[in-house]
């Protein structure tokens, strides 16, 4: 076979001249081994540049090796070029591979996050309840109306059932034509308030004014006729505290100028029914006033800018959400006979630096009373009665400069009265702690209170000692009731300087000598006046005081009962107004 030039093979009768001039090539150059010779290789031969058949063909020529231009880095014929562009690829590759590893996790991750309302994605019979697309994988459609309002919603919104009041709020929403102009919050508002009508039987309202109207704008569907702060807060109180009250004034407007909702009053209008968790919604709510409802739930924390909660009358059951404590902007706090209610007053009612009521009559409140109440300045009214509060009053009530009222009636607690409550502001109205376990004796100090015109109300525990005749500096006072005590000693002839006493109750207890002449200038503001229980009373009552006929003027806490007049034993010891004196 012929030879192309530039290649020969070299079979086994081969030049064993350039057999040994190889292996000594070999030999010398580190980066080959061979074993043994080798047979049929293909050896390049120099081509021959005067070679006419080479030049005809074009073939390129073979270089001669040259072991000196090889040095240590030269490898497989690759430039030092080649190299640099080869990694340039490969970091190249790998930036790519990782750009859309980072892509399809994303991908997956928003796929698997997607919306878990479980109820709605799209529907066209509105009469037929939604059904959850969550889960399925399936790229989401175009975004339609009911998409965006769903996007609205809470995301435990409960649409699998038409009958529910969130699918109707849903729907309702759905017939608004006017879905168009409303901003997303006012859409957001106007479903919180349908949920509410529907949930609480709104055609059963006693007034449901314009509700559910889609041509009234939502701040118009409802607002009280008239209103008063005492109307409002204290319907507990019947006719009490007239004076503490402005008088009716036209309501505040229900929402604020940009059209947030901010007054939700719904006060003695036969709601049934739970509240809705969607009402909560309603973020920029500053007066909440309810009855009859039967929880508060731990998303009353949401709505932060809460100045009144009023929620008396409810029967709620479980606990006082500790969310409760969180309303910093909370001025007037009265969720009132609800017995149903467990808890303790927390120590995180120190941080309520405006609230001025905290008001919870028959809340089966538990646990003591905390010493940061004395934090909070701005407290007018601590009206606790009727629960069953325990250990001591704190000393600190008596840091609160604005304090009108104390009432803590009707609990179980005990100890002595502090004396620093002498300390309370001047203006302060009413003390009431009838009903506990109190010991020791009367504070002195409290003579200084001459603006206690409501009274002084200590029935009904354990007190010693004797009454101090301090007490007749209060000189407006309407009430003082010492009934039911171990008190002892004898009556003070300064509380005839009592001009405005309307009620004296001195019953029950160990007091001993005579009734003082000084009582019979009481004669005209005198309601009551009870003597009886004193087995030590001696002496003839004084005349004046058979036919008092002072006005009652009753208020929850010294109500007008069917007491009325004096009483006293008719004993024989005690006589006069018709009892026979012993001989």
């Amino acid at each position: 076979m012929a030879n192309k030039p530039g290649l020969t093979i070299h079979g086994d009768s081969h030049d064993n001249s350039r057999d040994e001039q190889q292996q000594s090539d070999a030999t010398n150059d580190s980066s080959f081994v061979q074993e043994g010779p080798s047979h049929d290789l293909l050896v390049a031969n120099p081509i021959n540049e005067q070679d006419e058949t080479t030049a005809k063909l074009g073939l390129p020529q073979a270089k001669e090796y040259d072991p000196e231009a090889s040095g240590p880095h030269r490898s497989h014929g690759h430039s030092k070029d080649e190299h640099t562009a080869n990694k340039t690829w490969i970091v190249w590759a790998v930036g790519i591979i990782l750009v859309a590893a980072i892509t399809m996790i994303l991908v997956f991750t928003l796929a698997d996050g997607s919306n878990s309302k479980g109820s709605v994605a799209a529907q066209n019979d509105r009469n037929t309840p939604p059904v959850s697309t969550n889960g399925t994988g399936t790229p989401p459609a175009p975004q339609t109306l009911e998409d965006h309002i769903l996007s609205l919603l809470p995301d435990n919104t409960q649409l699998s059932q038409a009958t529910s009041p969130q699918y109707r709020a849903y729907n309702w929403i759905l017939e608004d034509s006017s879905n168009a102009q409303y901003a997303d919050w006012r859409i957001q508002q106007r479903y919180a308030l349908a949920t509410l009508y529907f949930s609480t039987e709104g055609d059963s309202w006693t007034e449901n004014g314009s509700w559910l109207s889609y041509i009234v704008h939502e701040c118009d569907w409802y607002g009280k006729h008239s209103f008063a702060l005492k109307e409002t807060l204290v319907h507990i109180y019947d006719g009490y505290l007239e004076d503490l009250f402005p008088p009716t004034e036209p309501p505040p407007t229900t929402c604020h100028e940009d059209g947030s909702y901010q007054h939700l009053w719904l006060d003695q209008n036969n709601l049934m029914g739970s509240l809705p968790q969607e009402l909560y919604m309603l973020t920029s709510l500053k007066d909440f006033v309810h009855w009859w409802t039967r929880t508060i739930p731990s998303e009353i924390g949401l709505l932060t800018h809460l100045q009144v909660l009023s929620l008396h009358d409810n029967n709620h059951e479980g606990s006082i959400p500790s969310e409760i404590w969180q309303l910093t902007q909370l001025e007037f706090f009265v969720p009132s006979r609800n017995l149903a209610l467990k808890g303790t007053i927390s120590t995180e009612i120190g941080t309520l630096s405006k609230l001025k009521w905290f008001v919870m009559e028959e809340c089966g409140l538990t646990g003591t009373l905390p010493t940061e109440l004395g934090q909070i300045e701005t407290l007018e009214w601590l009206v606790l009665p009727g629960n069953h509060l325990s250990g001591t009053i704190p000393n600190e009530l008596a840091l609160i400069p604005n304090m009108l009222l104390i009432s803590l009636y009707r609990n179980l607690l005990e100890g002595t009265l502090p004396t620093e409550l002498g300390l309370l502001t001047s203006s302060t109205l009413l003390l009431s702690f009838r009903g506990n376990l109190l010991t020791g004796t009367i504070p002195t100090e409290l003579g200084v209170l001459t603006a206690l015109t409501l009274g002084m109300n200590f029935e009904s525990n354990h007190f010693s000692g004797t009454l101090p005749t301090q007490l007749s500096n209060i000189r407006s006072v309407y009430e003082l009731s010492f009934l039911d005590n171990n008190l002892t000693g004898s009556i003070p002839s300064e509380f005839g300087l009592l001009a405005s006493v309307g009620r004296l109750n001195l019953g029950s207890n160990l007091l001993t000598g005579t009734i003082p002449h000084e009582l019979s200038a009481l004669r005209q503001s005198l309601y009551v006046l009870t003597l009886s229980g004193n087995e030590l009373l001696s002496g003839t009552i004084p005349e004046s005081l058979c036919n008092i006929n002072g006005t009652c003027q009753g208020n929850s806490f010294s109500a007008c009962v069917h007491v009325e007049g004096l009483h006293f034993d008719c004993s024989g010891a005690l006589c006069g107004c018709g009892c026979s004196c012993e001989m």
